[in-house]
């Protein structure tokens, strides 16, 4: 049996209005926000480790690749 949480309503603050919000800052996480910029989705990542301690050269696989 599936349980569920109901919670209450509350108001939240708008920060920012994205076509794409990307929830997990990893090197997948990344080539998606890129790759759907590429076709000028505006996105937002969001992630809990920032990019610059990523594997960089994972990163800069990916990025090649999306960009192309």
């Amino acid at each position: 049996m599936i349980e569920y949480i109901i919670e209450p309503q509350k108001r939240l603050q708008v920060c920012e209005e994205v076509d794409l919000c990307v929830i997990g800052g990893s090197c997948t996480g990344l080539f998606a926000a890129v790759r759907a910029a590429g076709v000028a989705a505006y996105c937002c990542l969001d992630g809990d480790v920032p990019v610059q301690k990523a594997d960089s050269a994972r990163i800069r696989s990916l990025l090649k690749a999306a960009v192309l």
